[in-house]
């Protein structure tokens, strides 16, 4: 227990037997280190305190005062690096003074530098690790914030991939809807009298129907786990714009197309949109003309 708290010297050999107010003096710099993590300035006040009146008291210098190097060093880990290193500096500076008119080689003595050089490794040890520890902190605090923006940015995918699929399955139903609504219509219309054009027209339902299923398949196949064919069927484009039209025109519509220039090249993105785009403007039309209207 001695051997820990300090070394000391008299007459240029250690002191391995300390005297009664030898004890006193480091049982109460012991006894503040127990506060040192909720107190470490006054903590260190203490021991460097304590450390100071050891050498003057007894008539005899303090080479390592190992309750001040804990302190210290525990001031440093707990306080800005300001605090610390004046802290520090000024326990440097007393201390030396303290012993230096002990030494056997007076205050020339290269001995005199040992109580500020341990005092100063203590406290140059204890802020590399304080600043070791909030190094990673800030490490742990950016990968946290890291995870967090990835787990917003996944939410935000998601969500626009929802909107998405609900405004494909939208224009589907709508579309093929209205198209098999008006394929009734007119097989209702023909069946009296014309049942082969009726039957052209039922013909129509039954192939709008597949297609419907067909897209609607397409449309949330990817949120399937399997490997059906079906669920990774293309989008549609423009390419089938004329299929689209078709089916109109199969349900009583005179629709005409015109084309100026050779196709430009879309991408698959823009290729949808347009196709979804005339898509909801015929199943609009289709919902507010009757079939024979000129489109």
């Amino acid at each position: 227990m001695i051997m820990i708290c300090t070394v000391a010297y008299q007459d240029g050999r250690p002191r391995l037997v300390p005297s009664g107010a030898e004890l006193i003096l480091i049982f109460h710099a012991a006894a503040a280190l127990l506060f040192r993590f909720r107190y470490p300035v006054a903590v260190a006040v203490v021991t460097v305190a304590t450390g100071v009146v050891f050498p003057a008291a007894l008539h005899h210098p303090m080479q390592i005062d190992v309750a001040v190097i804990v302190a210290l060093y525990t001031l440093a880990t707990l306080r800005g690096r300001r605090v610390a290193w004046t802290t520090g500096v000024l326990a440097a500076m007393a201390l030396t003074g303290a012993s230096a008119p002990w030494q056997v080689g007076g205050t020339r003595d290269l001995a005199n530098l040992v109580p500020a050089n341990s005092v100063l490794i203590a406290v140059a040890v204890g802020d590399a690790v304080r600043n070791r520890r909030a190094l990673l902190a800030e490490m742990q605090e950016r990968a946290v914030l890291a995870e967090r923006r990835r787990e917003q940015e996944a939410r935000r995918r998601v969500h626009d991939e929802r909107i998405r699929i609900a405004r494909d399955l939208h224009d589907v139903v709508a579309h093929h809807i209205t198209l098999v609504n008006a394929q009734a219509g007119v097989a209702h219309h023909l069946m009296p009298t014309h049942p082969d054009k009726a039957r052209e027209a039922l013909a129509g339902i039954r192939d709008t129907s597949r297609t419907a299923l067909d897209e609607l398949r397409a449309a949330v196949g990817f949120l399937r786990q399997d490997d059906a064919p079906d669920s990774r069927r293309p989008s549609p484009g423009l390419a089938a714009v004329d299929d689209l039209i078709g089916g109109f025109r199969q349900a009583g519509y005179d629709i005409r197309v015109t084309r100026t220039g050779p196709p430009a090249p879309l991408t698959r993105t823009s290729d949808l949109a347009a196709y979804r785009i005339l898509q909801e403007a015929l199943t609009n039309a289709g919902n507010t003309a009757q079939p024979g209207t000129s489109w």
